[in-house]
């Protein structure tokens, strides 16, 4: 019978750990699960030591100015990410993601290049920044207020899982789960 043993054995090879008993099988799949979650620690360690925001890179858009553009964004992606638009054109943001709310946020210094005065309720100062109301799935989006005067207007749209209609919360409003940026450029 020991024969028969190790010529199984031979055969099977390095299918002889699955041979194991219950508890030597249960006790590597622990291991290997620590060893995983070990490295998916020192990944994220290592990637928030970069960056305090993950910040998604965009791929430049080459569309023809428009009168009016729609700029779509869901968990990673920002389409357009550069929206032209001629003079006096309007751009509006829209969420297709289910699971996560978007911010739309200017320096403060472009609330000297709208054509009106007037920029709330969508838009509101902070200390340094323009800052739309939360776009969350299925709120119809948000666009801006009136048209931005020719020039190029960098911003950047912060998203946050579990973002309400009613708004951000303070905790959470400078700490967004990603930054994707993206730029209008007026002709």
């Amino acid at each position: 019978m020991n024969a028969i043993a190790n010529n199984v054995r031979d055969i099977l090879g390095g299918m002889m750990p699955l041979m194991r008993s219950k508890s030597t099988r249960t006790a590597r799949a622990r291991n290997r699960l620590r060893l995983q979650n070990c490295a998916m620690v020192a990944f994220a360690i290592g990637g928030c030591a970069q960056s305090a925001v993950p910040v998604a890179t965009q791929h430049p858009t080459t569309n023809e100015p428009r009168q009016h553009v729609l700029v779509r964004f869901s968990n990673m992606s920002l389409r357009p990410s550069v929206a032209q638009v001629v003079e006096g054109g309007t751009v509006a943001w829209t969420n297709l993601s289910s699971n996560r709310g978007g911010v739309v946020s200017f320096p403060l210094s472009v609330v000297d290049h709208f054509t009106c005065g007037e920029l709330r309720p969508v838009f509101y100062k902070t200390a340094d920044r323009l800052v739309s109301i939360p776009i969350t799935g299925g709120s119809g989006g948000v666009a801006l207020p009136c048209p931005l005067e020719p020039g190029e207007y960098a911003y950047r749209l912060n998203l946050f899982r579990g973002l309400r209609r009613i708004g951000p919360s303070v905790s959470n409003i400078d700490n967004p789960d990603l930054s994707l940026p993206g730029k209008i450029i007026v002709k």
